[in-house]
């Protein structure tokens, strides 16, 4: 999913171009002329420092590129939203809707709804934007991540967490408390004051504002790294990889009903839902331009990463002395996928990446 203030713009211009190109068409669309036009909004609704000068064109950008794709898909072929039992004609008859998902049941960004007399049908798509490098799987801390693969719950408490994972529960534990506070000593001291006071007059904001993403801040790394002598994110990583290894195998994740649990919330972790369509908006690097739309229904890396992520595989981290970036296999039946890797960031967030496989 997309996240945040640009998940807003890039839902509200997918639905705008979708409506917009669908009534052009001749389709049924009573919703299109209520249907907010987010380029008229204010720039000062979304922190310019997220998106560079111009705040709304690339999330926009993808945002109508999305939408056109979904209502072309409609009007020439709904095999590529997956959809096999509804006839193009059938669509032509239809009312068509696309809301913003609000179900914590399904998760997707919107709903398509193609909705006749006596029926209607429900399409949930999970949108993304991303560059033309490897594809974000989205960012999670690693404490959520474990929590939700081993535990079976994202938010569990410290002594839950501890007891799982023992002395490596307590060391992360001991860590995180420790960065922050290094955090907090840092954005007190002199140059922590200055760095705010500096950042405030770059981005033009009031003398109260806060910084945004604080943790991960590169000041507040070197400020780590000169207080504590070593790279937070480095010993994070090793932190993770143990971490993950111990719960597989306390899990006894290869083998068995426990396996299938294991590969479902893995799975869920990289937002790999094989029953829910996911469209990539992916552009170019320099100017935001959109180069194409993915499909995970037809791409062949989500495919291949799917057929992988089955009961049965081992995931291995590669572990990178001195890094917090590192290559990870999956392996299953003999069969190894290498286009997978993983970053470790100083506040102990994670983030997945596809290339290919």
């Amino acid at each position: 999913m997309v996240g945040d203030s640009r998940r807003a713009i890039t839902v509200a211009e997918c639905i705008r171009a979708a409506y917009e190109s669908l009534a052009e068409a001749g389709y049924s669309v009573p919703e299109h002329h209520s249907t907010p036009n987010v380029r008229q909004r204010s720039v000062t609704e979304i922190p310019t420092f997220e998106y560079g000068d111009d705040p709304l064109r690339v999330a926009s950008t993808q945002g109508v590129a999305l939408g056109s794709y979904i209502a072309d898909a409609i009007i020439t072929d709904l095999n590529r939203l997956g959809v096999s039992d509804i006839t193009l004609n059938d669509a032509k008859k239809a009312k068509i809707f696309i809301h913003p998902n609000s179900s914590d049941k399904v998760r997707s960004d919107i709903e398509l709804i193609l909705r006749w007399p006596e029926k209607q049908a429900i399409i949930p798509i999970n949108l993304k934007a991303s560059e033309n490098r490897p594809q974000s799987l989205g960012s999670n801390s690693m404490r959520a991540t474990l929590s939700r693969v081993y535990l079976g719950n994202r938010r569990v408490n410290d002594a839950t967490f501890s007891e799982y994972f023992g002395a490596l529960g307590h060391d992360y534990l001991s860590l995180m408390w420790d960065f922050k506070a290094a955090a907090a000593e840092f954005y007190r001291s002199p140059e922590g004051i200055e760095f705010v006071r500096e950042y405030q007059l770059k981005k033009q904001l009031p003398p109260d504002a806060k910084v945004s993403n604080p943790l991960r801040r590169k000041e507040v790394g070197l400020y780590f790294l000169k207080t504590r002598h070593y790279v937070p994110e480095h010993r994070f990583a090793q932190l993770y990889v143990d971490m993950f290894n111990l719960g597989y195998e306390r899990m006894g994740a290869g083998h068995g009903a426990a396996a299938e649990l294991f590969i479902g919330k893995f799975r869920e972790v990289l937002g790999i839902r094989p029953y829910i369509l996911s469209l990539n908006a992916i552009t170019d690097n320099q100017y935001g331009v959109v180069l194409r739309i993915e499909n995970s229904f037809i791409s062949d890396t989500q495919m291949r990463l799917s057929h992988l992520l089955r009961p049965g595989a081992e995931i291995i981290h590669q572990i990178v002395p001195r890094s917090s970036t590192m290559p990870v296999k999956i392996v299953r039946d003999g069969v190894e996928g290498h286009g997978l890797s993983l970053a470790v960031w100083k506040d102990a967030s994670l983030q997945y990446k596809l290339k290919g496989l």
